[in-house]
């Protein structure tokens, strides 16, 4: 197998995404991605990471590939759980306390440590099905009445979508308690059941 055929076998591996890492320590000399860059057989679409040509660029994945310690929330958490109806152009991720987030220009992000940052941590699917760290259902109600980050309107949406949808109530309350939003999130419960 040609080294070519290796690199394209890992992007097919990886749903079309291609990172220098792996290539090198698939023991691939990386002059073989300039190449393929040249031939327009491998698409750029950040440092260390490229796709094959008919690959969609998923800014949730090619972000949480260049960040691994990011856990989109907020916005990005309500738009991966469809509970906004609300489309947003930059990505949003909390980061551990001691991450430096000064150069990263392509999302909003924020610093937290503790149960800020830990609590609802789960795996979920982006929009082009591919796997991303992102915080949970209960934990995105959680954010809704932490931080005043949506319109009214929006935020109805997003509690509405997730009484909708089989809420995890003893979670929701697990979570308030510890992020220090039960009295907010009691008055939605009550007013919504």
């Amino acid at each position: 197998m040609t080294y070519k055929e290796k690199i394209l076998e890992i992007g097919s591996n990886n749903s079309g995404y291609v990172l220098r890492k792996d290539i090198v320590e698939s023991g691939i000399p990386s002059i073989y991605l300039y190449r393929m860059l040249q031939r327009e057989e491998l698409i750029k679409v950040a440092s260390g990471i490229y796709t094959l040509p008919d690959t969609f660029d998923d800014d949730y994945l090619t972000f949480s590939l260049k960040h691994s310690d990011a856990v989109f929330c907020r916005r990005a958490a309500l738009s991966l759980h469809n509970m906004t109806n609300v489309r947003y152009i930059r990505l949003e991720a909390n980061f551990p306390r001691d991450y430096n987030t000064r150069y990263i220009s392509t999302a909003i992000c924020h610093r937290c440590s503790g149960p800020k940052y830990e609590t609802g941590i789960e795996q979920t699917t982006t929009h082009f099905g591919n796997t991303v760290k992102c915080y949970d259902r209960e934990r995105c109600m959680c954010d809704l009445f932490l931080y005043d980050f949506t319109y009214q309107e929006e935020k109805q949406f997003a509690v509405r979508a997730y009484f909708g949808n089989s809420p995890d109530i003893d979670k929701l309350y697990k979570y308030a308690k510890l992020l220090g939003v039960e009295r907010e999130i009691k008055t939605a419960v009550e007013v919504l059941l």
